[in-house]
């Protein structure tokens, strides 16, 4: 970067000619590399698409790419992990569910929370995001609810909690103080078949979504809900 600045009259006025250049060839390497990454993260996930993660996941991973670049990182979640770092505090526990859902194109419906307070100790918490991902299939669990929309429709999803890992197929990965869950929607017929057709009417829909880890001893009572989200008549065609 310094041999930018140096193209301009002390970094200021107008750039020499050759600057536009100049810039366009070093942003076109940070893309190739940051791509590059990003498609290793893809690869190693055994995913066919990049997302927003991998790119997250390529930056931070590479110790020397990250720092290189670190005055033009935008993320405001890398921004926020970083100033913590720097004031010595422990790193927040940040949850990420997402949602893949089968369309003609698919979407993916990406959940962040973040939590105010470190995870406790011997908690059903704590289990979860050290457990097998056998174990988090038989706990991960979520009470869907349709406020606003056609009888079917409710009737369809219903109100009852469902244990994603034991209908669909759910992919879990693990950081330190990080947990993503990938929920594949599109691995069973039947979640497939009441997606399509709340995809058919979801302009005129308002869902509520409630994700909780299921309690199955009375010492780990009462359950807790760790995150909730409202879709309020969502226009696809918009995405």
């Amino acid at each position: 970067m310094s041999s930018a600045a140096a193209t301009t009259k002390g970094g200021r006025g107008k750039p020499k000619s050759g600057f536009p250049i100049y810039l366009s060839i070093v942003l076109e390497y940070l893309v190739a590399e940051v791509l590059e990454f990003a498609g290793n993260a893809a690869r190693d996930n055994k995913k066919n698409r990049i997302i927003l993660r991998h790119v997250q996941l390529a930056v931070m991973n590479d110790e020397e790419y990250f720092v290189s670049i670190k005055p033009q990182i935008k993320l405001h979640c890398i921004q926020s992990l970083k100033f913590s770092l720097k004031q010595g505090n422990k790193l927040p526990f940040v949850l990420v569910i997402n949602l893949e859902i089968p369309a003609k194109p698919n979407y993916s419906l990406f959940l962040y929370y973040a939590a105010d307070r470190p995870v406790n100790n011997d908690s059903l918490l704590e289990k979860f995001l050290d457990g097998t991902d056998a174990f988090c299939d038989s706990r991960f669990k979520l009470i869907p609810s349709i406020v606003e929309g056609y009888w079917m429709v409710k009737h369809a999803v219903g109100t009852k909690a469902c244990l994603l890992g034991k209908a669909v197929s759910c992919k879990y990965f693990r950081q330190d103080n990080f947990l993503e869950i990938d929920v594949d929607i599109g691995s069973s017929s039947v979640p497939r078949s009441v997606i399509g057709l709340v995809l058919g009417y979801v302009t005129s829909l308002v869902v509520d979504l409630a994700i909780l880890i299921e309690a199955n001893e009375e010492a780990e009572l009462p359950e807790y809900i760790l995150g909730s989200v409202q879709l309020n008549r969502v226009k696809t065609n918009s995405l």
